[in-house]
């Protein structure tokens, strides 16, 4: 025996069918914006902390530089 739905509104029916699909739509578009912004930030914490060690080389050989004209003299 095959079960068959009587009284069923079919344009009520795909009307909520397009609104599932499109709601779903919107939910993976903020995924998708939020997990690019996640890594955005990522890379950019990434390039600070790099920045910040290159910096702080940076001043260790100028004094070290420093010294070894000293020394030279």
């Amino acid at each position: 025996m095959i079960y068959k739905a009587e009284n069923i509104d079919t344009d009520k029916f795909l009307k909520q069918i397009n609104w599932l699909k499109n709601n779903d739509m919107q939910k993976e578009k903020i995924e998708k914006i939020k997990i690019e912004q996640y890594h955005e930030g990522y890379r950019e914490a990434m390039e600070q902390v790099e920045d910040m060690f290159y910096c702080s080389n940076y001043e260790k050989t100028i004094e070290n530089s420093v010294e070894k004209v000293e020394e030279e003299r």
